[in-house]
């Protein structure tokens, strides 16, 4: 699956994830590549298994808060 979404224009990285469990992919790219991306993941793997990709949204980071 790595190789498949490097492929996809604007994805900085990918990196298999989990394999224990059947893994999963954590791939990095540019806001406007997330749907093409997904698009490519479904057409891939449908024939395959079950699988729904999904886009997580990067937020600020941990902070600390005074008590």
């Amino acid at each position: 699956m790595v190789e498949v979404v490097r492929r996809v224009p604007s994805v900085f990285g990918s990196r298999m994830t989990g394999a224990g469990f059947g893994g999963c992919t954590v791939t990095l790219c540019h806001p406007a590549a997330a749907e093409p991306l997904c698009s490519t993941v479904s057409g891939v793997v449908k024939s395959t298994c079950q699988v729904t990709p999904f886009v997580a949204k990067v937020v600020e980071g941990v902070s600390s808060w005074r008590v």
